[in-house]
């Protein structure tokens, strides 16, 4: 699902962000309508470069960067664009009056909606595209409510499906989690999936809850003979690659027991 580029093809008042590729594309090609400098967001907006797409994704709050770090592990993903724009209009408008609720507007001119993710999933026979829409709680307003419902008939009649995720359990003990088993991409280690299934072979066969993560790495390392400087990064990237189970819930440290992941747990 790909806007066409062309800015006569949309109203006069958003051809200018079309023009400069708001919203249009996907993967290395695709800008965010939604950035930092257009936002009008403060305090936790970031910039993080991906590792499933080679790209800066523009994330606008921390909610929405833990969520992105989760699905970002996927194997079954193709590609993830942030706060991606609905540019028909003239539905959107219809779908308003059908629920209700006031579209959105940017001084006197209609605002496209936007969910916060537009997922491309992989699948064994087709591709499919999904909608993600995030919320911090169980209670919405009764507007925010009609617009997600606008958000999500609009998604069903194009044939995407559409989600609505509530990240009220995703707080900083799992975004730090997540940014530390992370860092083996921004320190620049070249994994090599041979050597990381021995890696978490040989942590697993070791593993105690009472070691902490350096004592663990160290056996681990001098098993496998590995480098020093490379086996703390071999285990960020196995725990970000799901070969060692890691629990995401608990504070991760190097001098802290690592906590495991339990069988049923997401």
């Amino acid at each position: 699902m790909e806007w066409e580029n062309d800015p006569d093809l949309y109203p006069p008042y958003l051809r200018s962000r079309v023009r400069r590729g708001l919203g249009i594309g996907s993967r290395t090609s695709y800008r965010p309508w939604k950035n930092i400098q257009n936002s009008g967001t403060k305090g936790t907006v970031a910039c993080v470069h991906g590792i499933l797409v080679d790209r800066r994704y523009e994330i606008l709050d921390d909610r929405a960067r833990t969520y992105f770090f989760l699905i970002e592990r996927s194997r079954h993903i193709a590609d993830i664009r942030e706060t991606w724009p609905i540019l028909d209009i003239d539905s959107t408008l219809r779908l308003s009056q059908k629920f209700k609720v006031n579209h959105p507007r940017h001084d006197i001119f209609p605002e496209p909606l936007s969910v916060d993710f537009l997922i491309t999933e992989t699948g064994p026979a087709d591709v499919r595209y999904r909608a993600v829409a995030l919320v911090g709680c169980h209670h919405m307003s009764i507007r925010d409510r009609r617009l997600k419902q606008v958000q999500q008939q609009w998604c069903n009649d194009h044939d995407i499906d559409w989600t609505l995720v509530d990240t009220s359990q995703l707080d900083r003990t799992v975004l730090d989690a997540l940014r530390f088993v992370r860092a083996w991409y921004r320190h620049r280690y070249v994994p090599d999936g041979r050597i990381a299934d021995l890696f978490a072979e040989n942590f697993m066969a070791q593993y105690q809850n009472n070691l902490v993560l350096d004592d663990l790495v160290e056996l681990a390392r001098k098993k496998l003979r590995i480098r020093a400087d490379t086996a703390l990064d071999l285990f960020r990237f196995c725990a970000w690659s799901h070969r060692i189970p890691v629990s995401l819930t608990d504070r991760i440290a190097k001098n802290r027991p690592v906590v495991l992941r339990k069988v049923n747990d997401a």
